[in-house]
């Protein structure tokens, strides 16, 4: 679409194709579920998600900033900007960085170039009217509270606080210290169960002006003072730096505005009051920071490859060879794969004299309530190492047949049918599932698992149908029910509009969405056995039946050095850790360790073609052991496919030489590696991005079905008391809980021997009288030399988290590295004496490193079902081991407070969250510079005034 400006004479000046409107199909996922519960049956419904974006790009000198506004089906709007184009640089003598002795306020980036620190604060104006106009600014707390009944075990839960702000003061906020869901409501309408209607403010990753307050340039950008200000409409006020901002003096700013009429600009309204009084029209102003500071041919069997059906076989044989006439269960079996050296060694020696490291399996068995971890040789079909496993340390994974055996053992149990008669239901349509139980301080423990039960009649949606007041524990060795309650009767909720089958809706229908349109019938990407070879990039895949996907020896290859540079050697979700925040009796213990307990792999569902993956992708199958040990296949477990997103990969319009212009744009293709795991209630989509810039993105989508509390209130009105969740409908309390995912990644930036820096960004007082300025920021570099040093909480103070390799450098001699580009930041709020806390400790920081070892890969511990919190990356890491210029490993968690809201309700739209390993000083320039890109044929621009 075309725009029009005056010109200096006042005539119209026409911008051609100023923006344009696309729809967006990027293979994402708008919500699915995936339920297994009910015997003898799988129902998956999957909806892909369509955007709608509106795009624009202003070119400002050297930078191009691409702004877009995404319009999802869900009724969220996502704001993004990009920044692309070329850097502003200073001239300078040095061309190596030996030969600095002052400081240069940049990088070195070539002979005689330093590219200078620099910010870019982006100020929105959002005028929101959520279903009307009078609004209200909430900040939901999320507090810790202390438990005080001493008959639950639970120390700790968190629970949310509401804080209305009254005035302008109240709603200033630097995002990042204290975990909060902000929201614009409309306090005067409310939905059936009385929530106030609302429109919930989700931050990407945050940070703030580092200049000093009495700077002038920073009392000009005062307005960046604060993430959120919230202020009443004024027409006049729309412009953040003043209406007139050249040579400006920061008198006509958001800050002065906010000042101007004291605490008198926002009514306070006591909160009994508010329904009924009209709250000021408000206008949300949220700003964005940016602080600037391959594998060799392989052979069949790579020594990396998960194991095969044969080889599973193999392994339950030899096995059951050295224990004949005996009762045993396979809990884990698994790649025991080569210590690290041994697979390199491998690797460097030449084809001809090639012999690959023996392939061996770890098996976990039970045998007489005894674990017993083995070593398979499965080239030489012996056991070549037995260790017996004490109780005590916890249990091995739940495998899928034992619990589906307890599950039924209820209905055949007496007082569990009385139970059911008593609430006037039908047993036929009762359904059972297993929940792990934890551990609570108790000094000895059996291998026991809690049954909860829910409704299946009217809707498949099982979980918010729970049939509370029911606790059944079953002995998963005897296979029968140790511990019975019944101890309070509530209503199941009702089934209407529940169901989320497609077969199964009626009108009124939502909005229709188009297909995703085939971009390109070629699938882009090579697959050399588990390899996959594409654009720049080359990657083992393999699959593991406790975390899933794993991704290997990642290198990329390097246009310049003409050679694959290794950049990760092992990457995957080694823990899942949610615990809900209800303490009471029938909900404390549900604080699931879902790779450790139920498996992540052993999880996987298959994925749907054409929704759960795009019509150019790629599907692959992966195996486990049931049982028994028999291989189980889950048929397309896993999917690769290259992204269309109509996304930038970089761009630039050069208007400053006279009488020409010069627009250059590459458009953005990656390659996706997706998997889906679905633990009960929830789904988790689990992406691998690779982009042809260097990058690794790793993104995790949350959708399936809310776990609800049952409840005898039907409207906010009647609560008196605690709910610990969010009445979502009828009797059905969405319960406050977490999610925090932690990755594995071992990084070889350029070779195993790494280290990893933080860059600091510290203010600075100009003290040169010669210069008006009065500060700046610029890098402070520290090295971590223990794992105690490396040990972070985010967004406490402003740095770029860097693994590099010290050993080699740049041409102007800039360290090899890969940058830690975090996402949003969540933290526990659980007290760390709490014992599900202890188990999950390793949440305590989002990052960690710790040297390699080959044994320290599941965050959780080996044995966590029951564990102690004895054998955990925490615990690991206090032994504080040097880590400078060492081959290390970084962990990253992910998290997610999860205060539920109707809209999640009775199927979850997918929330994302995500995180991105960026090269820094990898590569010698831009890897993307002479990408090309393949155009589409036979396109059609409607209203596109040039067609290039």
């Amino acid at each position: 679409m075309d725009v029009y400006y005056a010109g200096q004479d006042g005539t119209p000046v026409k911008i051609s194709n100023a923006f344009c409107i696309f729809e967006r199909h990027a293979g994402n996922i708008l919500w699915r579920h995936t339920e297994v519960t009910i015997p003898n049956k799988v129902i998956t419904e999957v909806r892909p998600e369509v955007t709608l974006v509106v795009r624009m790009v202003a070119v400002v000198g050297n930078y191009d900033y691409i702004i877009d506004w995404v319009f999802k089906p869900s009724g969220s709007i996502k704001l993004e900007v990009g920044l692309t184009g070329v850097l502003e640089t200073e001239g300078v003598k040095y061309t190596k960085t030996d030969e600095i002795e002052e400081e240069v306020y940049g990088t070195l980036v070539a002979d005689n170039t330093i590219a200078v620190n620099h910010d870019h604060f982006l100020t929105y104006h959002l005028d929101l009217d959520v279903d009307g106009e009078a609004n209200s600014f909430v900040k939901n707390k999320m507090v810790t509270k202390r438990m005080k009944d001493p008959n639950i075990p639970r120390k700790s839960y968190w629970t949310v606080e509401s804080e209305t702000a009254k005035t302008e003061s109240d709603a200033k906020l630097h995002l990042g210290l204290k975990p909060s869901d902000l929201v614009v409501v409309n306090p005067n309408k409310r939905t059936k169960p009385g929530n106030p209607i609302g429109y919930r403010l989700i931050p990407g990753s945050v940070a703030g002006p580092l200049l000093l307050e009495d700077d002038y340039p920073q009392i000009r950008g005062a307005f960046t003072k604060y993430n959120v200000w919230v202020t009443p409409y004024n027409k006049s006020e729309k412009w953040a730096g003043g209406q007139y901002v050249d040579q400006s003096r920061g008198g006509d700013t958001l800050a002065t505005w906010s000042l101007r009429y004291g605490d008198q600009r926002c009514k306070a309204f006591p909160s009994n009051a508010m329904a009924s009084i009209l709250a000021p029209s408000l206008l949300l102003v949220f700003s964005i920071f940016i602080t600037f500071s391959p594998t060799s041919c392989l052979t069949h069997h790579h020594p990396l490859d998960s194991l095969t059906p044969s080889e599973f076989t193999h392994v339950k044989t030899i096995v059951e060879k050295s224990y004949p006439v005996q009762t045993l269960s396979f809990q884990y079996v698994g790649l025991d794969e080569p210590e690290k050296s041994t697979l390199l060694s491998w690797q460097s020696k030449p084809t001809t004299t090639k012999s690959p490291p023996p392939r061996r399996a770890l098996v976990v068995i039970r045998l007489n309530k005894q674990t017993l971890e083995l070593i398979v040789d499965i080239s030489a079909r012996s056991i070549v190492s037995t260790i017996k496993v004490d109780n005590q340390h916890g249990y091995p994974l739940l495998n899928d047949e034992e619990q589906s055996a307890a599950s039924e053992l209820p209905f055949k149990y007496g007082p569990f049918i009385q139970s059911i008669k008593k609430r006037g239901l039908n047993i036929s349509e009762v359904v059972c599932t297993t929940f792990s139980v934890g551990w609570f301080g108790e000094a000895k423990t059996k291998r026991t698992t809690k049954l909860n039960c829910f409704y299946k009649e009217g809707s498949v949606n099982l979980y918010v149908r729970p049939v509370e007041g029911i606790t059944v524990v079953v002995d998963l060795e005897e296979q029968k029910i140790v511990e019975y309650k019944d101890r309070f009767v509530v209503p199941v909720p009702k089934a209407e509009g529940t169901e989320y089958q497609a077969a199964n809706q009626k009108p009124p229908f939502g909005p229709k969405l188009n297909g995703a349109p085939v971009v390109s019938a070629e699938k882009g990407f090579k697959l050399d056995g588990n390899t996959v070879r594409w654009a720049n990039w080359a990657f083992h895949l393999g699959f593991d039946v406790r975390t899933g996907v794993i991704i290997s020896q990642a290198s990329i290859y390097d246009l310049e050095k003409h050679k694959y540079r290794r950049v990760l050697y092992r990457g995957f979700v080694s823990e899942l850790f949610v615990p809900y925040m209800d303490p009471t009796e029938e909900w404390y213990y549900k604080t699931f360790f879902d790779c450790g307990e139920f498996g992540f792999g052993l999880s996987t569902v298959p994925l749907q073609p054409l929704t759960d993956c795009p019509a150019n992708a790629q599907f692959m199958d992966a195996y486990y052991a049931a049982q028994d040990g028999t291989p189980v296949k889950i048929s397309n477990a896993y999917c690769i496919f290259e992204r269309h997103a109509g996304n930038i990969l970089w761009r630039h319009t050069e208007v400053t030489i006279p009488d020409i212009e010069i627009t250059e744009v590459r458009a953005e293709v990656t390659l996706v590696v997706r998997m889906v795991s679905t633990i009960g209630n929830y789904d988790y989509i689990i992406d691998w991005e690779f982009k042809p810039s260097g990058s690794i993105k790793m993104e995790v989508g949350l959708t399936g079905v809310l776990e609800i509390g049952a409840v005898t209130y039907t409207h906010n009105d009647q609560i008196h008391e605690e709910v610990y969740g969010t009445l979502v409908a009828d009797n059905s309390i969405a319960v406050n809980h977490d999610h925090f995912l932690t990755y594995h990644l071992d990084l070889d930036v350029d070779g195993e021997a790494n280290s990893f820096v933080k860059n600091k960004f510290v203010t600075k007082r100009v003290t040169d009288k010669s210069t008006p300025r009065k500060s700046y920021w610029n890098i402070v570099s520290e090295t971590a030399k223990t794992e105690a040093d490396a040990r972070l909480h985010l967004g406490l103070t402003p740095a770029d988290l860097v693994v590099v390799n010290p050993n080699k450098k740049t041409k102007p001699g800039n360290p090899f590295g890969y940058r830690l580009v975090p996402g949003s930041v969540a933290g526990p709020l659980l007290v760390e004496d709490d014992y599900p806390q202890i188990r999950g400790a390793f949440t305590k920081y989002n990052v960690w490193i710790t040297p390699y070892n080959k044994s320290e890969k599941w965050a959780g511990g080996k044995y966590v079902d029951q564990s102690r919190g004895g054998d955990t990356l925490d615990v690991w890491s206090q032994r504080n081991r040097q880590i400078e210029n060492k081959d290390i490993v970084l962990w990253y968690t992910i998290g997610f407070h999860h205060n539920p809201c109707q809209e999640d309700f009775p199927m979850m739209p997918t929330l994302s969250g995500g995180f991105e390993l960026r090269p820094t000083n990898f590569f010698e320039s831009s890897p993307v510079l002479k990408v090309r890109t393949i155009p589409h044929k036979h396109v059609n621009w409607p209203n596109c005034t040039t067609k290039n």
